[in-house]
């Protein structure tokens, strides 16, 4: 005696695509050579190249984001380690460095290891770190990331978001130095330096502190 045929089907579920990278290390190839190397419009300049040749046509920058080599062969042109990103990423670090205004932050993506290889490298060029950031990208990046070496450890599902600001030095002085030992050669008290800035008491609280509780001040207090 045969089954019953159920009465109600179940509908096949879809495959998310996998978060691998399968595949790394072949190269596009494209029907036709593009005619263009640069889009843009009112809001967003887009450039088709090395960044590195870019730099210097593009307005001095508030945010910089890189999510540059991770030494894992993501892409042309990436290492095949991460002993090899500090080499990779010097050239560029001096550039941002070279083009970065006193307010700018950097936020810098990588591996883990990647990015501790490198942070000796953003040191160098006079950013300062400010914290890191973990992006958990769940279970689902294990998913064509496991083989018979890597099941023996821990599976990586994380990647890092340094936050990087700069590091202003003026006549060898860092910026809160310099700002009080100006503010202190004018003769002025002081609590004018609230009324100067438009605050009630953070200028001598906080941009004129010599501890860890200085920051930068706002921008527009600046060149009010």
């Amino acid at each position: 005696m045969g089954l019953p045929e159920p009465s109600h089907s179940l509908s096949r579920a879809t495959r998310n695509k996998a978060t691998s990278t399968v595949g790394r290390g072949k190269t596009v190839q494209l029907d036709e050579k593009l005619a263009f190397s640069a889009w843009n419009n009112s809001s967003v300049s887009l450039g088709l190249g090395n960044s590195i040749e870019y730099y210097d046509s593009w307005e001095k920058p508030t945010v910089i984001v890189s999510d540059g080599g991770y030494g894992i062969l993501g892409f042309e042109g990436d290492t095949s380690d991460h002993l090899d990103l500090p080499e990779w990423y010097e050239p560029h670090i001096e550039a941002w460095s070279k083009f970065a205004l006193p307010s700018t932050t950097l936020w810098f993506w990588n591996s883990e290891i990647g990015w501790a290889v490198v942070h000796p490298i953003l040191e160098k060029f006079g950013w300062r770190y400010v914290n890191c950031n973990i992006w958990n990208k769940g279970k689902g990046h294990i998913a064509g990331n496991v083989n018979t070496e890597k099941i023996r450890r821990f599976p990586v599902v994380t990647e890092v978001c340094v936050q990087y600001v700069r590091e202003v030095k003026l006549n060898e002085l860092t910026l809160k130095e310099w700002l009080r030992k100006e503010w202190l050669r004018s003769g002025l008290p002081l609590r004018k330096a609230n009324l100067a800035c438009g605050v009630m008491d953070a200028a001598t609280r906080k941009y004129f502190d010599q501890g860890h509780l200085w920051y930068f001040p706002r921008v527009n207090s600046l060149y009010e």
